[in-house]
């Protein structure tokens, strides 16, 4: 039932077409040149003088990318320290300069347009105390306290013994 222009050989008393066995023979003959070019791949395989100082160049380049890297983000934090230190100076300057009372000139003059006194009896009745509402109290240091007398505790119809631990004189 074979076509006449197919050959038919016998392959360990099989028979098998042309095609087949082509494809067999293609199969292993490419197992056996692969396993040819992995051997004198990893034979042969070895990087060069040059490509080894290329390499190494590249390691030390980064390297020290890195180690540049690291400096700049010191140096950058040690700024926004320095930065946020002048602002807590600044701040503690303006805070100190709105602290200071005006100068006299400056008080004397915003009084002058607000036809206030300036100067005077007047000026300075502003800045005391009023003591209407406020009653003086005189303390004498030298007078003495009087004793108060405890004789009627005396008169209590019982004496109460009072109890006293050993271990606990004197505590409170």
């Amino acid at each position: 039932m074979l076509c006449s222009k197919q050959k038919r050989f016998e392959y360990g008393g099989i028979g098998v077409s042309d095609l087949v066995q082509s494809l067999i023979t293609g199969f292993f003959t490419s197992i056996i040149l692969l396993l040819l070019v992995y051997f004198f791949w990893r034979l042969y395989d070895r990087p060069s003088k040059k490509q080894l100082e290329l390499e190494e160049e590249t390691r030390e380049k980064r390297k020290e990318e890195r180690m540049w890297r690291a400096i700049e983000a010191e140096i950058e934090q040690e700024r926004e320290q320095a930065e946020a230190l002048a602002t807590i100076e600044r701040k503690k300057a303006d805070m100190l300069a709105r602290a200071q009372p005006p100068a006299a000139g400056v008080m004397q003059g915003a009084l002058a347009t607000l036809d206030a006194p300036t100067e005077g009896e007047a000026y300075l009745d502003r800045f005391k105390p009023n003591l209407s509402g406020i009653e003086e109290i005189l303390v004498d240091e030298q007078i003495e306290q009087a004793e108060t007398d405890d004789s009627d505790v005396l008169l209590a119809p019982e004496l109460v013994e009072v109890r006293q631990d050993e271990g606990k004189v004197g505590e409170i």
